[in-house]
């Protein structure tokens, strides 16, 4: 990476904050309060992610909650692609920076004292955007992980590992 770090260091910055504000909706919480008035925070694991959702109030809401989960995802890294010029030393670090500060917001949201979700369908949301290939891998760990354990949690690692191959091959060509 060549150029000016402070210019880098200032679309990250500006790039970071819009991406935890939009994590930081919390789609479980919301969805569990017009569903059945429940606060998914006080049920099951405590968080408000998707596994926890499906616990708690059953499948139709589970998919709703994942799906609004990727989209956060998917809506900071777009904000970045559109606000941040195409260059080498910007771009990338700016995408990168809004992802992080989406999965932080999902995770740790301000306006729910820090109790939110565990970020996985926020970050798929986010790759899907970054590195298609490596999400197509992460998707595929994910499921392969979760029909060899049926555990959410070990297919969310499966999906890590995914994700890094993917990206290794993509970048390796």
């Amino acid at each position: 990476m060549t150029g000016d770090y402070s210019v880098t260091f200032w679309f990250a910055l500006l790039m970071f904050v819009p991406g935890y504000v939009i994590g930081s909706i919390s789609s479980g919480f919301l969805v569990g309060k017009i569903y059945r008035n429940v606060d998914l925070r006080r049920v099951g694991s405590g968080s408000t992610g998707a596994t926890n959702t499906l616990r708690a109030l059953g499948p139709g809401a589970a998919l709703l909650v994942a799906l609004l989960d990727i989209s956060k995802g998917v809506a900071a890294v777009w904000l970045a692609k559109a606000l941040v010029p195409e260059t080498p030393e910007t771009s990338m670090v700016a995408q990168g920076a809004a992802a992080i500060g989406a999965v932080a917001g999902h995770c740790w949201p301000l306006l729910l004292e820090g109790r939110g979700g565990r970020g996985v369908a926020v970050g798929f949301g986010a790759i899907m955007l970054i590195a298609a290939q490596a999400w197509v891998v992460a998707v595929a760990g994910f499921f392969v992980g979760l029909v060899l354990t049926r555990i959410v949690s070990v297919a969310s690692l499966s999906a890590v590992a995914g994700a890094l191959i993917g990206y290794a091959a993509l970048t390796a060509a």
